[in-house]
């Protein structure tokens, strides 16, 4: 046998050899590190690990400024769906310099690499003083991002960029981001986030602002220049010179509640040319007109414009008109529209009531496949025997066919 048929036998031998190996102890998994039983400081267990690797915090809180450094890793709290761990378990910025985010990204990481389960708090930067994310793709889930502020008293000048979150394009879902700011003497944007164009997806986004004093004025209390996917969010609360929800998304928004949010023009989203569809922004405010929608040019559809109030009276100003909506003072145009009351269930409860004019009266055309609660859509909610999209937000359920003429006792 010559020399070359040997090597090819041992080669080959070796590859089913190993091939074998493989089967009988299955695939290999990255290691598993633990804070503060193997390493006393998460920065430390992150220089440590390596690609596929698992840090796992116990509660406490550690005041580090962590960096990801580009490593496709998963750092996560012991329970990250349980709410009180996740209170528990604390990452906030260095307290001798009090200037630096949270969590710092290279903007490398792959959608592999997520960050969950913890309270985010207390970070100070310009540009993302919670998470900071130079374009990560890294998934972010079931975090309280709270209380981080976009610039240190003694540094106020020049703009601020996303108090929670900014330039973060992976996967945003389950968090709470709320109680943060982009405030500064100049121009603040982003209050909860700024510029994530990824998907955003079931977070709660309340409470944050984005002010400007003398430069110019605050954007999107809420979420500002986020141009990815807004999906099934709660916005409410949020604060800003315009657009108290949003700013400036060109996003595709859909099935959010976006309520209570104050501005002084534009309280509810600014400027947004993205499509907005089932939607239900109700509630909000601002001392000039509009109070839901300005300046808004994508197609809205299947939404419910309802209880928003300004100091002119403007709901919708300088934006595209509406479709298949049920608009407060609705008295002519657009395809589809109507202007009757749309039956809340309460003053803070948007679901709609039996009898709403709302049920089955969108397009299914433009209907997403679940409202903000997951259920599906469409159904047929007012048992005609066709399942036609509701406007707004949440989908009324499926009347049972045993209800009979006694239907009107429920889901009331």
């Amino acid at each position: 046998m010559n020399a070359w048929a040997i090597q090819r036998r041992t080669t080959s031998t070796v590859a089913i050899l190993l091939f074998g190996a493989a089967i009988l102890v299955g695939p290999i998994h990255g290691a598993t590190l633990r804070v503060p039983q193997d390493h006393a400081t998460i920065q430390a267990a992150i220089d440590a690990a390596g690609n596929g690797d698992d840090i796992i915090v116990s509660p406490g809180t550690y005041p580090e400024s962590i960096r990801f450094k580009g490593k496709n890793i998963v750092l996560r709290s012991t329970a990250p769906t349980n709410a009180s761990v996740v209170a528990a378990t604390i990452l906030t910025a260095r307290p001798a310099t009090w200037v630096d985010p949270v969590v710092s990204f290279a903007g490398t990481e792959a959608s592999s690499c997520v960050l969950e389960g913890f309270t985010i708090t207390k970070g100070a930067a310009a540009l993302g003083a919670g998470i900071s994310g130079s374009g990560t793709h890294a998934t972010i889930r079931t975090n309280r991002i709270v209380g981080n502020h976009g610039a240190p008293p003694w540094r106020p000048s020049g703009a601020v960029l996303g108090g929670g979150l900014f330039d973060c394009d992976g996967l945003i879902r389950d968090n709470v981001i709320s109680d943060n700011s982009a405030s500064t003497l100049a121009i603040g944007m982003g209050g909860g986030l700024y510029g994530c164009d990824g998907i955003i997806e079931n977070n709660l986004i309340s409470g944050n602002w984005a002010t400007g004093y003398f430069v110019g004025p605050g954007f999107g209390g809420g979420l500002a220049w986020c141009n990815g996917a807004i999906l099934q969010n709660v916005i409410r609360e949020n604060y800003a010179d315009f657009g108290g929800g949003l700013g400036m998304c060109q996003a595709t928004m859909e099935n959010n509640l976006i309520t209570s949010n104050s501005a002084s023009q534009d309280g509810g989203l600014s400027a947004c040319a993205g499509t907005i569809r089932n939607c239900t922004i109700a509630a909000n405010a601002s001392d000039l007109g509009p109070a839901a929608l300005g300046y808004c040019t994508g197609t809205i559809v299947n939404c419910i414009i309802w209880g928003n109030r300004a100091g002119d009276g403007t709901q919708i100003g300088n934006s595209s008109a509406p479709i298949y909506s049920c608009i407060e003072g609705f008295t002519s145009g657009g395809v589809g529209n109507i202007g009757s009351n749309p039956r809340f269930r309460g003053p803070d409860d948007f679901h709609l009531r039996r009898g709403s004019p709302c049920i089955d009266a969108g397009a299914n055309a433009y209907c997403p496949a679940n409202d903000l609660d997951g259920a599906a859509r469409p159904l047929d909610g007012d048992g005609d025997g066709r399942a036609i999209c509701d406007m707004g937000a949440y989908e009324f359920p499926t009347l049972p066919a045993w209800a009979g003429s006694r239907r009107w006792w429920l889901y009331d």
